[in-house]
């Protein structure tokens, strides 16, 4: 069943995470706001809980529970990594980061955070002290972390030139990279270790779903979807979102058509297509084995030649599915 979230940001969608645990769901907006949602199954209802306003755009975000204990973190467009006081309504940001571009992506790894920048620089951080532990650099010629993925003691990082660096976990100030071809031929979307850890899915702008394995390249496919037949040509949307089903290998696909698709990565098979949700493109997802969310955003703006303050974009929508065993 799917329900439409009510009072949403009107900005584009930066972020989506979910909290299993507590059946919330955590959205971060270009608009600076951090909103948390409950979400009540039985009822069918979304209801936002409560919302942080910070000064500039939100650009990531991401959530761990040690020992019970739960720990929020933001990334800004600014440059900051920001822990998020629920309780008291306040950001905290982390003291020594000064990053030259924004928080781009953020991940959890046992007891520690890990944030990806767009000009390249890895922050390691304990979030029971708030303090940045070391900064690790992305070789010189891939100095941009556009998404990151954790699985099985390996941390994936997805850059520029349609490459990805892999790093073994857990990180030292001293690990290096392995610098491996995507598999895409154009710019990266988004990006996921597969389950086992032993490969990783990457989605395109041209519409290019593509999966790679480390040590069996014999393995290696890849296919387009969220594609368009006419009479003499095929149109294709970039794919900017894929989620894995926790603990399965089934996957999510959300593309610039308004359309997420669902996939089985052993069967190579399509499972489902979902009703497509409206005109904007599908930007972020979300998903545990309960729920499934979904963000669409008007993205136009990536693809303007030039920036217009003036332009006039549509608002943002978010969806849940909620699904059934």
């Amino acid at each position: 069943m799917r329900v439409e979230i009510k009072d949403v940001p009107r900005e584009y969608i930066s972020g989506i995470e979910i909290i299993s645990e507590q059946n919330q769901i955590i959205i971060v907006s270009y608009d600076g706001t951090l909103s948390v949602y409950t979400v009540d199954r039985e009822l069918k209802q979304v209801n936002l809980t409560v919302r942080l306003q910070y000064e500039s755009s939100l650009t990531s975000v991401a959530q761990l529970n040690i020992q019970g204990r739960q720990f929020i973190y933001a990334g800004s467009v600014d440059g900051q990594l920001l822990s998020v006081d629920l309780e008291n309504s306040l950001f905290v940001k982390v003291d020594q980061i000064e990053s030259s571009a924004g928080i781009s992506c953020i991940a959890m790894h046992g007891d520690r955070v890990i944030a990806g920048s767009w000009d390249g620089s890895i922050y390691v951080v304990n979030p029971k002290s708030n303090s940045l532990e070391f900064t690790l650099e992305l070789p010189s010629e891939y100095k941009k972390c556009f998404k990151l993925s954790v699985q099985a003691h390996k941390l994936l990082i997805s850059t520029i030139k349609c490459k990805i660096a892999i790093f073994k976990l857990p990180l030292t100030p001293t690990t290096k990279p392995h610098i491996l071809d995507s598999g895409q031929i154009f710019q990266i979307r988004d990006s996921q270790l597969t389950p086992e850890g032993d490969g990783f899915v990457c989605t395109g702008i041209d519409g290019r779903v593509s999966v790679e394995y480390f040590d069996d390249t014999s393995k290696r496919f890849a296919f387009r979807c969220h594609k368009y037949d006419l009479d003499d040509t095929v149109m294709t949307y970039p794919i900017n979102a894929i989620r894995f089903i926790p603990n399965t290998s089934e996957f999510y696909t959300g593309g610039s058509d308004g359309c997420v698709s669902a996939w089985h990565l052993h069967k190579k098979t399509k499972i489902k297509q979902l009703p497509k949700y409206n005109e904007n493109s599908v930007v972020q997802l979300a998903c545990n084995e309960n729920i499934l969310c979904v963000a669409t955003s008007d993205d136009s703006f990536k693809t303007n030649a030039v920036i217009d303050s003036n332009l006039e974009l549509e608002p943002s929508r978010i969806y849940v599915e909620i699904l059934t065993n």
